[in-house]
């Protein structure tokens, strides 16, 4: 049995397991386990592999310590693990700096809206009232953030509501038709007219396709 070496001395104090030294000098556990106790001393290979993986100077193998010295094992965890002790080559090296937190945006003001225009007077009428709605739908479409779910319903609302109001026009219209064509001055004027025309069949009867 070899004496006590720094070499052993440092590797003992990294707290590195025998699985991690072998796989950083290629070695077995075996080997590892004799390195620790100091049984023997890795060769040149092996010692450049530990100098890279835990920082141990490749001469300190062969620096033997005083006779009675005690090798420090490194504390163990809650686990009941040795601590790892950070090579030299970390330790030297500087800390990152941590990243900066990107600074908050700032928050947004509320859109201010605007009011919806003012509604007609009771009794204006349904076609009015319809686009009335119309009018607000398309005030809600311009002014209001909305959802894609609730712009789309929006959208449908308006449509039906454009396809509303000339449903409502149409009926109006025949509605003030039918009116007119009953009226008894409007009767008495197509009679004088046909009457007028009596000797002309084929004039009269182009007036009255006109006015079927």
């Amino acid at each position: 049995m070899l004496g006590v070496n720094d070499g052993q001395r440092l590797l003992v104090e990294t707290g590195a397991s025998l699985g991690k030294i072998a796989g950083a000098a290629g070695c077995s556990k075996g080997t590892a386990q004799r390195w620790k106790r100091g049984e023997t001393i890795p060769r040149l290979e092996a010692r450049l592999a530990m100098r890279d993986a835990f920082g141990i100077d490749p001469d300190a193998w062969d620096t033997e310590l005083p006779r009675g010295f005690a090798i420090k094992v490194p504390p163990r965890n809650k686990a009941g693990r040795p601590r790892a002790v950070k090579p030299a080559a970390e330790l030297d090296a500087k800390p990152k700096p941590k990243p900066k937190k990107a600074a908050p945006k700032p928050a947004r003001a509320p859109r201010e809206i605007p009011p919806y225009p003012d509604a007609p007077e009771a009794g204006a009428g349904t076609v009015v009232d319809v686009r009335y709605l119309l009018v607000c739908i398309r005030h809600d479409l311009q002014h209001r953030e909305l959802t894609a779910g609730a712009r789309s319903k929006l959208r449908s609302d308006e449509a039906r509501t454009i396809a509303l109001v000339a449903k409502i026009e149409r009926e109006e219209e025949l509605k003030e038709d039918r009116y007119v064509r009953n009226h008894p001055a409007f009767r008495e004027h197509c009679d004088r007219i046909l009457g007028a025309l009596k000797p002309y069949p084929e004039a009269a009867q182009a007036v009255i396709d006109a006015m079927a």
